[in-house]
């Protein structure tokens, strides 16, 4: 059986086709990212293939995570490999669900009810899922949420000090994200195999830092205590575009002031802010570090005064919620 899975980030489309055996046997024929999925900078995106005889780059304009997927899946027609199934990654599956499952068109209907949960990445994942129903609707598909593994949180994690009964409501309670990253991807397993301790006996501070969105989660003896991502994913450290914590008193001066309400306000600090906000150009790092090392080489309009501040903030955000996230006891 070839399974194709379709991770889709706020910034990248990350595709592999493997073959599976068992378990124990799965194999990878295909990978494709596709980079810079709508991102504004200077720098333009590319669709990376590898496969057994070697890799290959292509460059590319991306505007949405669609085109990208609809690349993609035409590369795999290229290369005459048939999928017998397709998985995806979605980020926020709310209260609607607590475990993965098989796409159908009552599953479709709730995946639209999670649409405005995560504005960055919920509707790119819904718009692949378009994409792969629309281009090969005979394919069985499923669906994996971000938010599964975080469901374990300890109630005194996930409950914002908020009068009864608003920290009942499921919107307003810390769901955390990149789950599937911290629990199944090499944050986690590889640093137990290095230390050579199975994972349910560790106790770790695990990061993912991605292109567009960064989490870190304290995991002690493989489930989560707590996770800098809150009710959704704008939260914890400075991103790509999503501006991390505030004051809370933040957003509502935003929306007092911008001519667009809390509309405008909910746009700037999930696509207008951290490193692309600070910065002024780039929502990528990379393009911070290049101006840093040789202002020569920077993007039009990047100073090294500002690559540099943007470049320190998210450092020190990443320092800072080592402590804030620590998995120790306090008793």
């Amino acid at each position: 059986m070839n399974i194709a899975t379709f991770n889709a980030g706020s910034s990248s489309l990350s595709t592999k086709l493997l073959a599976v055996g068992t378990e124990d046997h799965i194999s990878e024929i295909l990978s494709f990212m596709a980079n810079r999925v709508g991102v504004r900078g200077t720098v333009k995106g590319h669709v990376s293939c590898r496969v057994a005889e070697g890799a290959s780059r292509i460059p590319v304009t991306l505007r949405t995570h669609a085109e990208a997927a609809e690349r993609i899946l035409g590369l795999i027609r290229e290369h005459a490999f048939p999928i017998d199934c397709i998985g995806h990654r979605f980020v926020h599956g709310g209260s609607e669900f607590d475990r993965s499952c098989w796409i159908d068109p009552a599953v479709l209907g709730r995946l639209e009810l999670c649409r405005p949960l995560a504005p960055i990445h919920n509707p790119n994942s819904l718009s692949v899922i378009g994409v792969t129903q629309a281009t090969i609707p005979l394919v069985r598909q499923y669906v994996a949420f971000d938010t599964t593994f975080h469901r374990s949180l300890p109630a005194e994690a996930t409950t914002y000090a908020l009068p009864f009964p608003s920290f009942l409501d499921p919107r307003m309670r810390k769901a955390g994200f990149y789950g599937l990253s911290h629990q199944y991807q090499d944050v986690t397993t590889e640093a137990a195999r290095f230390l050579k301790r199975p994972v349910m006996e560790r106790t770790m501070v695990a990061y993912h830092l991605g292109t567009g969105g960064a989490s870190v989660a304290a995991i002690r003896d493989g489930g989560p205590v707590d996770t800098s991502m809150g009710a959704t994913p704008t939260a914890g450290l400075v991103m790509s575009a999503r501006s991390g914590d505030l004051d809370p008193m933040i957003p509502l001066e935003l929306a007092d002031c911008l001519p667009g309400g809390t509309k405008a306000a909910r746009h700037l600090l999930n696509r207008d802010s951290a490193l692309l906000g600070l910065s002024g150009v780039s929502s990528d790092i990379r393009d911070l570090v290049t101006t840093i090392r040789d202002p020569s080489t920077s993007s039009p309009g990047l100073s090294q005064a500002r690559a540099a501040l943007a470049f320190d903030v998210y450092i020190h955000r990443l320092t800072a919620q080592v402590g804030r996230c620590s998995p120790l006891p306090v008793r």
